[in-house]
């Protein structure tokens, strides 16, 4: 089976404004990057030798596509914490790097559920791009590859970052709970 759906999305509530109380499913689908209009950029993709698949450097070149707050925010009145896909599929990469060198002891479960949750994604987001077939055959250091037009990923870095330092800034004032729920 390609694909199985549990969920439908009418199991979400939402108060049919741009406020939310961020409690239970009353949130938006995203998160919105106030202050920018998203802008689609352009991403050469091609053969890369600076992620290395093993070696002393590959988990530190493979952890620095991730943020300050390893992708969390805070969000509403309660700081209510949510993760944003984009880093959740960065850290299952990271994870799937991890799992080809053996000294690295990570969970069939971890695994297993990286590889499930990056195969949904790509079904959810599918790139229609035109890639020309034959990439064994291209230098690593070419740079030739299909050009694919993308949401900026360097505002949602931004938007992230600035959460964080918000959050940094303010969190000593707050009170947290086991759920990540934080109030002052």
């Amino acid at each position: 089976m390609l694909w199985s759906s549990s969920h439908s999305l009418t199991a979400w509530t939402f108060s049919g404004t741009t406020k939310y109380s961020y409690v239970a499913h009353d949130f938006p689908f995203s998160i919105p990057i106030t202050g920018e209009n998203p802008q689609r950029v352009r991403l050469t993709v091609e053969e890369s030798a600076n992620y290395p698949l093993s070696g002393w450097d590959s988990d530190d070149v493979w952890r620095s596509l991730g943020s300050n707050s390893a992708g969390y925010v805070r969000l509403g009145p309660l700081n209510r914490l949510f993760t944003l896909t984009m880093f959740h599929e960065m850290h299952c990469l990271r994870m799937l790097n991890l799992a080809f060198d053996p000294s690295n002891i990570l969970s069939d479960d971890h695994i297993t559920h990286c590889l499930g949750y990056l195969r949904q994604q790509v079904l959810c987001h599918p790139d229609l791009t035109l890639e020309p077939a034959g990439w064994q055959d291209r230098d690593l250091n070419s740079g030739e590859g299909a050009t694919h037009l993308c949401w900026d990923w360097e505002a949602v870095y931004r938007l992230v970052d600035d959460n964080w330092s918000t959050w940094k800034r303010t969190r000593e004032e707050l009170v947290c709970d086991n759920s990540g729920v934080c109030v002052e």
